[in-house]
Order: C-alpha cells, then structure tokens, then sequence
C-alpha cells in the first residue's frame, strides 16, 4: 500500500505536535465538515489533488478536531473532497479492498483545542500554499495578527498595584508570527520596517502599544485591498488583451476564408466553369460581409 503521509516533513509535525495534534489515520467518512469555511472550494485545486494522490499521497494531511459527538473538520477541506472522491470512485470499481482510500492521514486536535487555536491553525495552512496572490497572503495575515491579538489570556498581563488592578497589552512573540505568516525574519522585519516608515514611528517590536500593533494589523489590510485592485486591473488588462487577439483571430480567419472563394472561383472560370462563378462570389461576399458586421 502506498505510504499516505510520506511527504509530510519533520518539522511540520513538529508544529502539529506543539499544537497539541498527533498524526493519526482516520476513517474518511467519520469526519463531520462544518459551514463556513476560510476559503471557498475550487473545484480546480480539488481535481489538481485528485489527480496526484495516486502517485504522492497526500502531503500534507488534514486536521480535525476530536469532540464529543467525533470528528470535525478544521483544514484542508480540498484534500478532503479529493479524497472522498478517490474512496467513493473506489467503491464504484471494486478497488476499495486495497485499503488504500479507506483511511485519511490527519492531524488530530484532542476536545481541549480552542476555536481560536484552530482558525489560527487553518489561516497558518492557507499561509502555506505557493498559489495565494500577494492581496491573500497580506489579508489573511491581517486576520492571523488579530487572532493573535483576540483577547485571550496569554495575550494580556495583569499588572496589580496598592490601589487597583489593570490588564494591559502583551505584544505578540515574533517567534510564533514568523511560524504561523511561514515567513522568515528578514521578511517581516522589512514588512515592519515599511510599516515604521509609514507610521511615523521608531519603536522596536516589544514595546510597541495596542495602538501601533492595531496600526500594523491596518497595514496589511491596505497593502492587501491594493494588491487586490492591481490584481483585478492585471485580469482586466489579461482579458481584454486575449478578447483582442480572438478577435484578431476570428477576422484572420474570414480573410482566408473570402481570399479562398475567390481563388477557387477564379480556378473555376479557367477550366470553363463559370456559369454560376459570379453569383457564387457575390453570395459568399454577402455572407462575409453580414458576419463582420455582426462581429
């Protein structure tokens, strides 16, 4: 059978394990799959996973969370649908006693896993993939900085005095954004750097305050919504060049084809066979003539 998880490399289990997930084989039909889903499914990357899984396995499993009443999903819901695809197909073609389609590799996260730790974990695997546009990858780092930043108690510190008790900002170690944006420090130190610039401000990353580290979050939601209109203007452009040269192609096209009847009427009134020659041209041009017209 073929090795379902053998690409799977060391230090992501490493950071599935840190998470509180263990690799396990699960049976592909005790998996529940919620609504409302970071990303919406491409039917595109479903058949691009469905066509190598045969050859590579899955890569990268998928994760689930394990509750009271199973298992649910919490990423990799494309993998999953290629794969249920595979098991059902192999159903169909009597192949299922292979056992391989039977069992899907995922990271399993025992009940104990917060909502917030898993959202944070299926923003990390979106972060992963090669084929996010510059607006995706800022947009969804946006939110992993917020999740972050959501009010939980790891992210806040209690400072206590004679006369009261106050909670106050605890920044973010850049240890765990650098894991879960799957960026290196030389990349974010620069985001950091345009974002001093931007802002105004030199202060080092430890002491910045709420404020600021909201003003970095705001950073990548701007960068972001201007990457996503060059994006569309790039598409826009890409479309309307490619509409020009089918078009160019379509009249290409009814040259030939005009240049062609002429010939051949032509070839026909020197072997004598001109009867009809004319009226056959001028049909033809007719015909021609209301095609441009209503390209």
């Amino acid at each position: 059978m073929l090795e379902m998880t053998k690409g799977i490399s060391q230090e992501r289990r490493d950071y599935s394990n840190r998470r509180g997930g263990t690799v396990k084989n699960v049976g592909v039909y005790n998996i529940e799959v919620p609504e409302g889903r970071e990303r919406e499914i491409d039917d595109v990357t479903v058949q691009k996973i469905y066509d190598s899984l045969p050859l590579h396995g899955l890569i990268q499993p998928i994760g689930v969370r394990q509750n009271d009443s199973g298992l649910t999903l919490a990423y990799g819901e494309h993998r999953y649908r290629a794969w249920i695809q595979r098991y059902n197909e192999s159903i169909e073609d009597g192949t299922l006693e292979d056992g391989r389609w039977g069992l899907i590799p995922c990271v399993v996260y025992e009940s104990g896993t917060t909502d917030d730790d898993l959202k944070l974990l299926e923003l990390h695997e979106n972060l992963l993939r090669k084929d996010l546009t510059k607006s995706e990858k800022d947009r969804i780092s946006a939110k992993v900085l917020k999740m972050l930043d959501s009010g939980s108690s790891q992210n806040k510190k209690v400072v206590k005095n004679k006369n009261k008790s106050m909670t106050t900002f605890k920044i973010p170690k850049q240890k765990e954004i650098l894991e879960l944006l799957n960026v290196n420090q030389t990349s974010f130190t620069r985001d950091f750097k345009a974002y001093q610039e931007q802002a105004g401000i030199n202060v080092n990353w430890t002491k910045l305050d709420k404020g600021q580290y909201d003003g970095f979050i705001k950073f990548f939601e701007d960068r972001a919504e201007a990457s996503k209109a060059e994006d569309e203007q790039k598409t826009n452009e890409d479309n309307m060049a490619k509409l020009n040269k089918a078009e160019k192609t379509y009249n290409d096209a009814l040259i030939k084809i005009h240049n062609l009847v002429i010939k051949t009427v032509k070839d026909a009134k020197a072997y004598g066979l001109d009867d009809k020659s004319d009226s056959i041209l001028n049909t033809v041009r007719k015909a021609l003539g209301s095609i441009y017209q209503e390209s």
